[in-house]
């Protein structure tokens, strides 16, 4: 999908300055210490200007004066994100010492110009980018640029907050928009009011905030847009490429897009008679769904094109038939193509398909497309495809667009909906393990692991994408195992199910240390949990866990001859919470010259209050150190 330039600079907030040779006003004296105290940057005025001139037309201009206080702090580098819908007007750029003395101006030549690198193998994205580095801190960045906008669909997103540990003197923000078109907005995680003035013609609301501290991020807080404060604003009408439309409602924007992708329906022919050729034999529907995804995994491949209204606008049927590829809107709508040669409808969905998304807000009463990308739903049998991935199994979302708001295109217009959540017990591994010691300590470790849900994705992705070789990097560089030779690595899937088996042998110089008569064992290198948040002194936000899973092991430790077992710290262990559970035992068979070691860990998903952040800790803490038990093994007495 599309994503506006003007939504990209929602995370780079900008301020008002006066450019001068020296600006005494700049000097880090004129801070207020309370906004020094735990911050990397200092904006000293961020303001922003979004004036719209018709439903086609708009003048953006952004200027800031921000403080670099060390070297973590951000704004190191400018971006400036445009496109063939807008361009990009004066760029003034200096920086000051901290008594506001000016270094040096930014020159011409010093702004790189290039394509944006958005994945898409065709993009109408570009970016200017300048290098703001200095190596005295701390030192002031004072800045001023101007987009021209045309062919607007969205208004932009501002903030008052830009990253972690960065504080805020002043902020503002203006949007002056004509009458007639009209424009709503909705102020998300903050209780900012803006002054409205209703006169010549326009709607003016002008937005300000000052000494705001510095915003900190913690471990396992709410997705940015669930905590961040921010203001969106939507317009009830605009026109992009002669396409008008309304955006006044969820249905308005619907019925935009689908009139907009209405004349896509144009399969050939000979397309048409294949189709009902392979699903004659059909009885069901399901069955006809799952014959037509695996024919557009089979035979089409995605590619990301964002060229002008292309970024909303789908290829034609006809024209991903004969090429045999497609962006995600492409494939979804050739696939909703196929699917009515059978008499099945569905629908083009939109879904913000992105790692912070679950859960995200979409209100039923303010329609802001914060989406990214399309999936296809079939109604009536609640089936969901995610048509741009050819090793997906039929009916299967994963973690990149299940749980979420999301928008059908309906024919009666947009219809906000809710993909599936995956069971927690769907997202799993389990694993089986042969661990045989020898007496110096070393072990050959043959293992089998069953991953389910989105607990398989990575593995789904390496079999088809990526070599061998690059298996072998990712298994060294994420287990645990010290210093392990492969000897057998594979990755299976199953096509028609969420699952991805792992199987693999390796040889391990140091499994256990070795001290006199004795030999220390780690009874468990396969699964270590290790996921322990840092400590906190203050904790500000929520508490959320997103995705829950489960792992279940059973290792199998064959004692090197002449072994026994002398002690085993904790031979059963069960601990349950309301963050997760935990279950271990461990059964020593002398005659066998062996133990089974069984493990249980399920992490719960939660979202709780921020005082409950320590005793999460404590649960996540006491699974560590279990994890991290040793047996002792002692030699035989002879």
């Amino acid at each position: 999908m599309k994503i506006s330039s003007s939504i990209t600079g929602f995370i780079l907030l900008f301020s008002l300055s006066i450019f001068g040779q020296d600006r005494p006003e700049l000097s880090i004296a004129n801070i207020p210490v309370e906004l020094v105290k735990d911050a990397n940057a200092v904006i000293r005025h961020d303001w922003g200007k979004y004036d719209v001139e018709n439903s086609g037309r708009a003048i953006e201009t952004r200027q800031m004066e921000v403080t670099r206080l060390n070297q973590q702090a951000g704004f190191e580098e400018l971006y400036i994100v445009y496109d063939m819908h807008s361009k990009v007007g004066k760029i003034k750029i200096e920086l000051y010492d901290a008594l506001g003395q000016q270094i040096r101006k930014i020159k011409k030549e010093e702004i790189d110009d290039s394509v944006l690198n958005t994945g898409s193998l065709y993009s109408d994205t570009r970016m200017k980018r300048i290098d703001l580095a200095h190596n005295d801190y701390p030192y002031t960045i004072v800045y001023e640029y101007e987009i021209i906008h045309k062919h607007i669909m969205v208004y932009p997103i501002e903030s008052y907050v830009s990253s972690d540990k960065t504080s805020v003197q002043n902020w503002d923000f203006t949007i002056k928009v004509p009458s007639e078109i009209g424009f709503d907005y909705r102020v998300f995680n903050s209780d900012l009011t803006p002054n409205e003035d209703n006169s010549n013609g326009y709607k003016t609301l002008k937005f300000n905030k000052k000494n705001i501290p510095p915003f900190k991020d913690e471990p396992l807080m709410p997705i940015t847009n669930n905590v961040y404060p921010y203001i969106a604003f939507v317009p009830e009408q605009f026109k992009v490429e002669g396409h008008v439309g309304n955006m006044s409602t969820w249905k308005d924007y619907g019925l935009f897009l689908a009139e907009l992708n209405k004349k896509h329906n144009n399969l050939p022919q000979g397309t048409i008679a294949k189709i009902k050729k392979m699903t004659e034999n059909a009885t069901t529907n399901a069955e006809k769904v799952d014959i037509i995804y695996k024919y557009v995994q089979d035979n089409m491949r995605y590619v990301s094109v964002q060229l002008g209204i292309g970024g909303w606008q789908a290829f034609d049927a006809e024209y991903v038939d004969k090429n045999k590829y497609g962006d995600c809107k492409a494939l979804s709508y050739y696939t909703k193509s196929l699917l009515a040669t059978v008499g099945i409808e569905s629908y083009p969905v939109l879904v913000e398909g992105d790692v912070e998304s679950t859960k995200m807000r979409h209100p039923e009463d303010f329609s802001y497309p914060d989406f990214n990308h399309m999936i296809l739903n079939v109604p009536s049998e609640n089936i969901w495809l995610e048509c741009t991935q050819n090793y997906y199994p039929t009916n299967y979302l994963g973690s990149f667009t299940d749980d979420r708001t999301v928008l059908l295109i309906t024919e009666n217009g947009g219809e906000l909906a809710k993909t599936p959540a995956t069971p927690l017990e769907k997202n799993a591994v389990t694993r089986k393990s042969t661990i045989q010691l020898d007496e110096n300590g070393a072990a050959k470790i043959v293992n089998s692991s069953l991953y389910t849900g989105p607990k398989q994705e990575l593995l789904r992705e390496l079999e088809q994408n990526y070599s061998q070789e690059k298996w072998k990097e990712w298994f060294l560089y994420t287990t645990d195992l010290p210093s392990c030779e492969i000897k057998k690595l594979e990755i299976q899937t199953e096509r028609n199910y969420p699952k991805a088996l792992l199987t693999y042998e390796v040889s391990v110089r140091k499994y256990g240390s070795k001290g006199g008569k004795r030999m220390f064992v780690p009874a468990n290198c396969i699964s270590r949990f290790d996921d322990v948040p840092d400590a906190l002194q203050e904790r500000h936000h929520p508490v959320v866990v997103s995705r829950g899973y489960v792992e279940s092991d059973e290792i199998t430790l064959k004692l090197p001859e002449g072994y026994e077992v002398e002690s085993i710290p904790n031979e059963t262990m069960n601990l349950t919470s309301e963050f997760g559970e935990y279950t271990l035992k461990v059964e020593s068979n002398a005659e066998a010259g062996q133990l089974v070691y069984t493990r249980k860990l399920k992490i719960l998903p939660i979202e709780l209050p921020a005082e409950r952040y320590n005793d999460l800790r404590a649960f996540y803490q006491k699974v560590t150190k279990a994890d991290k038990m040793k047996l002792v093994l002692v030699e035989k007495k002879t």
